[in-house]
């Protein structure tokens, strides 16, 4: 893809390259969104799989949810 992006706290990269089991906050809703989801202080979704473009979070309230894979969201 072409974005060199270390794997540290606090970095931003597309959900699509995040790793299975890792933590991402402020994830926007749809691709030219700004953040939306877990931005409040010690909030965060896990990601569970990638599938067909679309990667499956975990929010903090339980519920899953499919967000575009070629979104931008930050680590931990």
């Amino acid at each position: 893809t072409g974005i060199q992006t270390s794997m540290n706290f606090g970095n931003s990269m597309p959900l699509g390259l995040v790793p299975l089991g890792a933590f991402v906050h402020n994830v926007p809703k749809d691709l030219n969104g700004k953040g939306l989801f877990a931005r409040a202080a010690g909030a965060s979704c896990q990601v569970l799989r990638h599938i067909n473009g679309f990667t499956e979070l975990k929010f903090p309230s339980g519920i899953s949810y499919y967000i575009n894979s070629d979104v931008f969201v930050s680590l931990g």
